[in-house]
């Protein structure tokens, strides 16, 4: 689960930055920014370093979406997540020698509802 800020006056400055995302962000940062919670599952919280990792990660994520494909249903596209992500991370991982400071851990929550909403794929 994302841990978010809240500022000295009780104010939830996520929500703050959502609403900034949501007006000023293209479709396809806006399809990466909906897509953290689903692949941060982790309890540690995102670093900086992390959210600059799964910004870069983006563009082979969208790559790997269009080259690997998935069965149908909900374990069929869960597996293709986990395909999608070792593929981007090792072209990401040969590209820039950068690579993930602490393991992806899908929420499965997250993902579901994704999955759902039909929003799966980049």
């Amino acid at each position: 689960m994302a841990m978010y800020a809240i500022d000295k006056e009780g104010t939830d400055i996520a929500r703050d930055a959502e609403a900034f995302f949501a007006e000023v962000a293209d479709d396809d940062l806006l399809k990466f920014l909906s897509q953290l919670p689903m692949i941060w599952g982790n309890e540690e919280r995102m670093t900086v370093a992390d959210f600059t990792y799964e910004a870069m990660l983006w563009p082979f994520i969208k790559d790997a979406w269009r080259k690997i494909d998935g069965s149908p249903g909900l374990a069929g596209r869960l597996g293709q997540l986990d395909q999608v992500f070792d593929h981007a991370e090792k072209h990401l991982e040969k590209e820039t020698g950068r690579t993930r400071r602490v393991p992806r851990t899908t929420n499965l929550a997250s993902f579901m509802q994704i999955f759902m909403q039909g929003k799966l794929q980049a």
